[in-house]
């Protein structure tokens, strides 16, 4: 996080002005999404699952400046000294900010269920008594998340869509309540999802809906009635080159992003360029997004909907009987190796094995122009 225009450098430059001075924007949408991201464990009320979640009230709750020092209490020195996540860094400075630090959290539920692929998480940020920001949290490091991923181009609902959905209605339900729901990469997927599916009294309390380089689905839902009653609160981002946010059917339009950073790295939000409270805005994304979304939407829907769920089955076999367990397992590899990967497993169709080599070739061919 050297950018000196990024996420964190928008809270030491925004800090000293609270909502009230300044009122809530896009980028604070960006941080608290990001704050999603970060693993709370006991340092905020919650549950293990949303049918355990019971709302606490607000007076009980825990502030961002209480959590901050409580998250950061629980590292070791030479924990610190390594180095931790982007988003415990954002965590540490929101909660000593005045802009920031009087924001209670509340509600927060990770569940992660292999047997059922599941992999969902969310966090509730108090701006007021009458102002909630339900975020979910977007696909981590495990190889189960990005196997629902998958699920999500043939599947609807995924059990974690159905979880977003029902944690919106326990979250925002309330007394003249206002409602922002938000989140990056899958959880900004599950925001859009459970703000066009959730009951009609909670959709319009809903203020704003935010999806930061989010996936699509697999069906067109733009012209779903529930969908249609929350379009106009919906507002998209994407970087510049971006992969996850053009992929499957977006019902929505979205503002482009730059960032400077190599095109898979510029899915993380920390790496955009923000300057003063606003992103830096381009027109539209370039070519590289263009091909990659093209290429994969075509090699998709050559395989029969029938069928993707062996392709998903055979694709998450090559990295489990290559012991690559997690996405850093994988992207520690050099492009040759994973091309390799793929044309040396016989046990995938032809039909896969070529999806995945169109895939990764453009890939690699743009990590070589960034050389």
């Amino acid at each position: 996080m050297n950018n000196d225009n990024s996420l964190l450098n928008y809270i030491k430059w925004r800090g000293d002005l609270t909502f009230k001075a300044s009122p809530f924007n896009h980028i604070d949408a960006m941080v608290l999404a990001q704050l999603a991201s970060v693993k709370y464990d006991n340092n905020v009320p919650g549950a293990d699952s949303v049918k355990a979640l019971i709302p606490a009230s607000y007076s009980t709750l825990p502030t961002m400046e209480q959590v901050a020092k409580s998250h950061y209490d629980s590292f070791s020195k030479e924990e610190l000294d390594k180095g931790v996540e982007p988003e415990d860094y954002i965590l540490f400075e929101a909660g000593a900010s005045n802009r920031f630090k009087d924001i209670r959290l509340g509600g927060f539920v990770t569940d992660t269920n292999y047997e059922a692929v599941k992999q969902f998480a969310a966090i509730t940020f108090y701006l007021g008594k009458r102002l909630v920001y339900v975020a979910f949290r977007g696909t981590d490091d495990t190889f189960i998340s990005w196997e629902e991923n998958f699920h999500m181009s043939y599947m609807m609902p995924i059990p974690a869509q159905t979880d977003a959905t029902r944690y919106l209605e326990k979250m925002g339900a309330g007394f003249f309540k206002k409602v922002i729901v938000g989140g990056h990469s899958k959880g900004g997927n599950m925001a859009v999802y459970a703000a066009a599916y959730c009951n009609g009294k909670i959709q319009k309390s809903i203020k704003d809906v935010y999806a930061f380089d989010a996936p699509g689905f697999p069906a067109d839902i733009s012209n779903e009635e529930g969908y249609l009653r929350i379009k106009n609160k919906i507002t998209g981002y994407m970087p510049v080159k971006s992969i996850i946010g053009t992929l499957m059917n977006v019902p929505y339009n979205s503002l482009i992003v730059n960032s400077s950073v190599y095109c898979v790295s510029q899915h993380h939000m920390y790496n955009w360029e923000i300057v003063g409270n606003s992103p830096v805005y381009l027109k539209e994304t370039d070519e590289f997004s263009h091909n990659f979304a093209r290429t994969f939407s075509d090699k998709l829907n050559a395989i029969p909907e029938d069928s993707r769920s062996v392709y998903s089955d055979e694709l998450f076999a090559i990295f489990r009987d290559n012991n690559i367990h997690r996405i850093g397992d994988l992207t520690s590899m050099d492009f040759r190796q994973v091309l390799g990967l793929i044309k040396g497993a016989t046990s995938i169709s032809s039909t896969n094995r070529n999806l995945l080599l169109s895939v990764f070739k453009l890939l690699w061919d743009e990590q070589r122009k960034s050389k």
